[in-house]
């Protein structure tokens, strides 16, 4: 990978690199319960590149297949997937 050129009179970024998309890998089941399914189960993957894992359950008022994303090991979940930061450069 090459690095990207600068325009004239903007500094290059010092942020660490990252990627577009998140490569995400084998999937696992866990408990998901709710209140209408106390035995739900979820369907979590992590990605490759960073911590961050996704879910698709079955949650919300209508109990249809959502998907979430969490980048605290599965304490908390939200509706947008954050951006994919690689761990270390290769």
């Amino acid at each position: 990978m090459t690095q990207q050129l600068t325009l004239p009179d903007i500094p290059a970024s010092t942020g660490p690199a990252r990627r577009a998309r998140h490569t995400f890998g084998l999937l696992s089941q866990q408990p998901a319960p709710t209140a209408m399914d106390p035995d739900g189960v979820a369907l979590v993957d992590a990605c490759r590149h960073c911590d961050c894992k996704r879910r698709l359950a079955n949650t919300g008022p209508r109990m249809g297949a959502k998907r979430a994303w969490s980048l605290d090991g599965g304490a908390t979940w939200v509706d947008k997937a954050p951006p994919c930061f690689l761990k270390k450069e290769r």
